[in-house]
């Protein structure tokens, strides 16, 4: 689709809130690509290339969280927003820990879940053009006993390997960058998220 606002994958099982989402979001001039099971989108996801990614936990062959793991494996930096009927604090807080970037539980208003689509490609096209440098470089920091690897998002301690999401992956670069500096928090906001509200 030429002059596409942004490509979005959108897994859902459930064919009404698909055709609902897609529909709305094509209305808004984004190109949807829509899939009813995991399985099917994680094997599409290695040939194609989206913008954001729209998931739901519950799904046919390969639950949302299994998918989530499979993308973040592939690419670390594209956005995901998880979607689902579950929004216990242990399921969102998993649903963090695996990498989503937002999270929605149903039922949900399809005005917000564009503005949240609006505010993280925003986000997203800044942190790339902030930092694309520094994507492709193995960049590695010493911490006392721990590694801390930039591009590969991992803490590293000789005993334990963490990986950490983006947020916590380029809130420990932006700490050692300026170490023994303060950071005023609106700064933190704007090279993390952006913004400074």
């Amino acid at each position: 689709m030429e002059n596409s606002k942004g490509k979005i994958m959108l897994v859902d099982d459930s064919e009404n809130l698909r055709y609902v989402i897609k529909d709305y979001f094509e209305l808004a001039g984004y190109e949807v690509v829509d899939f009813k099971d995991g399985e099917t989108a994680s094997k599409d996801y290695n040939t194609g290339k989206y913008d954001i990614c729209i998931i739901d936990i519950l799904l046919q062959n390969k639950d949302g969280f299994t998918l989530l793991q499979e993308i973040r494996k592939i690419d670390d930096f594209v956005p995901i927003i998880i979607l689902t009927s579950n929004n216990s604090k242990t399921e969102r807080i998993k649903g963090f820990r695996l990498g989503c970037d937002d999270y929605m539980a149903k039922p949900f208003s399809i005005e917000e879940l564009e503005l949240r689509v609006e505010a993280i490609l925003k986000r997203c096209k800044r942190s790339v053009n902030h930092i694309s440098k520094d994507l492709y470089e193995e960049k590695i920091y010493k911490l006392g006993n721990f590694t801390f690897n930039y591009s590969g998002m991992q803490l590293i301690h000789p005993t334990i390997t963490r990986t950490l999401t983006r947020k916590e992956a380029e809130l420990l670069k932006l700490m050692l960058d300026h170490k023994n500096k303060l950071i005023p928090r609106e700064i933190i906001l704007k090279e993390i998220w952006g913004e400074d509200d």
